[in-house]
């Protein structure tokens, strides 16, 4: 039983590590660079598995949602509302995972919405 809630606690903590912050969740995603945004700059995010963990993923789509996660959170940091994602690798998987993403951060007028296609 107690390694179990161990276990538990170990999983859930390594969910809300990755989660971003309030920030981050507001930028969205697009498919293709907004005319009506403005250009803010390059963006880039990258995910490492902490050297020395026993906690890692060997899914290749969990490692590019942490580095686009880590993406979002730099486009935050530079006021970005949107970003149209150039590209996500995966370099290695279990004990060595990281993952690199990147893509072109937009801010996009208030209530702005994308035309959907």
């Amino acid at each position: 039983m107690r390694k179990s809630i161990a276990a538990a606690a170990l999983v859930l903590t390594a969910c809300a590590t990755t989660s971003g912050s309030p920030k981050a969740h507001d930028v969205q995603f697009l498919s293709e660079a907004p005319s009506e945004c403005r250009l803010i700059s390059n963006v880039a995010g990258d995910y490492h598995a902490p050297q020395g963990s026993t906690f890692y993923t060997t899914d290749e789509r969990a490692l590019k949602d942490l580095a686009q996660d880590d993406l979002l959170e730099e486009a935050a940091n530079k006021g970005a509302t949107h970003v149209v994602l150039l590209q996500a690798t995966v370099g290695g998987v279990g004990a060595s995972a990281n993952a690199q993403a990147t893509g072109v951060a937009y801010k996009c007028p208030p209530g702005w919405m994308a035309a959907s296609k």
